[in-house]
């Protein structure tokens, strides 16, 4: 995942300047750029809340984008190292991971509803779909809006994602994340059969398109771009595409969410 782009897609969704973000946390505004064009690594975790503050994002989102974790372990954190390694240890391809999340889902569901808007919840199988074969990312983009909903805002979404073409929607990792705060909330998620080359933050060729209308304005819109920009992980596209069914897509998606 490129964290830069992802926090630049945040700061001008919330409506800041790369000036005026970099002075309320107290950096430089070359700092910045520098973080989120790839040149510098993610900031401390200290400037990572800060920059949470100011965007009234959860504590969390932010280092999770980032990689970061929790500098003192914890039984839980321990535990969930030690599944790690036996997923390295036996070699397990993205699918069989997806059947281990899958397991986990269904035999420890989360006990607390996520508090935050989720993509999962705008989704429906209706438009969720795998294994797209399509010779370009306009053609993507034109599947997802059908998905979304014939004409209106759709049609929109997928006239300016022309415009603007993947550099502007492209997150690294793999993902396109078309979005916009006109019409209804609703998310429709493409999984490519085959990677089309793009220009992306990381230089990965693009696995998937998840396109967003009705993206709430404010902190609950930028807080849904954030646990959408998750997805910006070629392993969990991988395991999402390779899913048996589109239903096991949302189960995967609610428990990556933690919903």
């Amino acid at each position: 995942m490129h964290f830069g782009a992802s926090l630049r897609m945040l700061r001008v969704q919330g409506g800041w300047s790369l000036r005026d973000l970099a002075a309320a946390v107290g950096v430089s505004s070359a700092y910045l750029s520098r973080v989120e064009h790839g040149h510098d690594a993610a900031p401390t975790p200290e400037r990572l809340a800060a920059l949470a503050r100011s965007l009234e994002l959860p504590a969390d989102l932010l280092p999770r984008l980032a990689g970061r974790v929790a500098a003192t372990p914890t039984e839980a954190s321990l535990a969930a190292d030690a599944l790690h390694r036996e997923v390295l240890r036996r070699r397990l391809s993205p699918a069989q991971v997806g059947r281990v999340l899958e397991f986990i889902e269904h035999h420890f569901p989360a006990a607390h509803p996520p508090r935050h808007a989720t993509v999962a919840a705008l989704l429906s199988g209706t438009r969720v779909v795998r294994g797209a074969r399509v010779a370009s990312l306009d053609d993507a983009m034109d599947l997802a809006a059908l998905r979304l909903g014939a004409g209106g805002q759709a049609a929109v979404l997928a006239e300016s994602f022309r415009r603007g073409g993947a550099a502007a929607f492209a997150l690294g990792g793999g993902l396109l994340l078309p979005h916009t705060p006109e019409g209804a909330p609703v998310a429709a998620l493409v999984l490519l059969a085959t990677p089309l080359p793009a220009p992306t933050p990381d230089d990965r060729p693009i696995h998937g398109v998840l396109a967003l209308t009705g993206v709430p304005r404010g902190a609950a819109g930028l807080t849904l771009l954030g646990h959408a920009a998750q997805l910006a992980d070629p392993t969990l596209l991988h395991a999402l595409a390779h899913a048996p069914d589109d239903e096991a897509v949302l189960r995967l998606l609610r428990m990556f969410e933690g919903g």
